[in-house]
């Protein structure tokens, strides 16, 4: 039975428990499309035929491309950002940890900058927005849960931090994107001393007043109870 053949059986049999190392095939061939046509069905028909996937299945994997396949790639990166994480010094600050994982985030991007261009820019529209801050507290939940964080989902600790992580993660990505002179580092070294004070903020109502995007998640944080 081919990869074809594979998938097919799968949609037939409604099952949505598709194999992720196709998608993840797909997504990398995408990537070099995109930067011209971005995230379309064009390019999801070029990167099929790159990998021997009928277009047919690949549209059952990716349905909406523009949403389905950045999805899937940032699937991937949190799964990269786990991996360096369980490499981390566990002598290390928590700081420094963060530190250093939102900075690996960040490399995993320097060779795909125009495709992040075009994420960011079909993120900005209003409708799509929330998608993108699902997108940022998945991978601050992650972070976190990578380098071993307990706290309990009951307590607002564990909320606030996701918070201030996704906020340091969001506007760093758009600083970087703009970076011409490779202040990035520095820029996250100086958001993560920012996130601290904000940390000493125990009241979780205090914080959602202090951060811009913060009325907008608190749908993803009900999603997730």
């Amino acid at each position: 039975m081919n990869i074809n053949d594979k998938i097919t059986t799968r949609n037939q049999d409604n099952s949505n428990n598709y194999d992720s190392n196709i998608k993840d095939k797909i997504v990398i061939a995408c990537l070099k499309y995109a930067v011209f046509d971005g995230f379309s069905k064009e390019s999801l028909k070029s990167a099929g035929k790159d990998c021997k996937i009928d277009y047919a299945n690949c549209i059952a994997l990716f349905p909406e491309p523009k949403k389905d396949i950045p999805k899937h790639w940032a699937i991937m990166l949190d799964n990269e950002t786990t991996k360096q994480a369980e490499k981390l010094d566990k002598s290390l600050r928590i700081r420094d940890k963060i530190s250093t994982l939102v900075k690996y985030r960040i490399s995993q991007l320097n060779q795909h900058k125009i495709c992040i261009k075009k994420i960011v820019a079909y993120y900005s529209q209003p409708q799509n927005s929330t998608t993108y801050l699902h997108q940022l507290w998945d991978t601050a939940d992650k972070m976190w849960l990578g380098i071993g964080d307990t706290t309990a989902k009951d307590d607002s600790n564990y909320y606030s931090k996701r918070i201030i992580l996704a906020t340091v993660l969001g506007t760093s990505i758009y600083f970087w994107l703009q970076d011409e002179n490779n202040e990035t580092d520095e820029y996250i070294n100086n958001r993560i001393d920012d996130a601290l004070k904000l940390g000493k903020l125990k009241n979780i109502e205090s914080l959602k007043s202090l951060l811009d995007f913060l009325p907008l998640i608190n749908h993803p944080l009900k999603m997730r109870e």
